[in-house]
């Protein structure tokens, strides 16, 4: 359009400047973005709430029927270091039955650290549904107050 009005020229200064407006924007947005993420360290909290590892403590006997510790779980506890090689070794080479095995696990874990990462084990060995009974408290639901709801409003007693 621009070489059909006879001004070449100027649509060359024009496309430059526009070329160079598109830098500075992607330039300053990366800037953005690497100062963002180099001045806020990232945090690492917990993964589970605190009273996990006392559902996990109250659970246990529920908990060493349904877990599964033998298709992935001890390997994982191990690589995150919730389990040492000789408890691993020990664990696996007993001739039990998997609930005792899963028993075993289940006494090693001390630590909310330690409960974190047998979490996110039982996570990465597709036994979600054995996380959300523990943060669930087995299924039960308890509450320190009672709510009765209304369409207007909410009472607490």
């Amino acid at each position: 359009m621009c070489e059909a009005m006879g001004e070449k020229a100027s649509c060359t200064a024009l496309s430059r400047r526009v070329q160079g407006v598109l830098y500075l924007e992607n330039a300053s947005r990366k800037r953005k973005y690497d100062e963002y993420f180099s001045s806020t360290p990232p945090t690492r909290g917990p993964i589970v709430d605190s009273h996990i590892l006392s559902n996990i403590r109250r659970l246990k006997s529920e908990l060493a029927d349904i877990i599964e510790p033998d298709f992935g779980l001890l390997d994982q506890l191990l690589s995150r270091e919730v389990l040492t090689r000789r408890q691993y070794d020990d664990i696996r080479s007993e001739r039990r039955a998997a609930y005792r095995r899963s028993e075993a696990v289940l006494d090693l874990l001390v630590s909310q650290d330690q409960c974190d990462k047998f979490i996110v084990a039982l996570q990465r060995t597709d036994q979600q549904h054995i996380v959300n009974f523990v943060k669930q408290n087995g299924g039960q639901t308890h509450c320190d107050i009672n709510v009765f709801c209304t369409v207007d409003s909410i009472v607490v007693f």
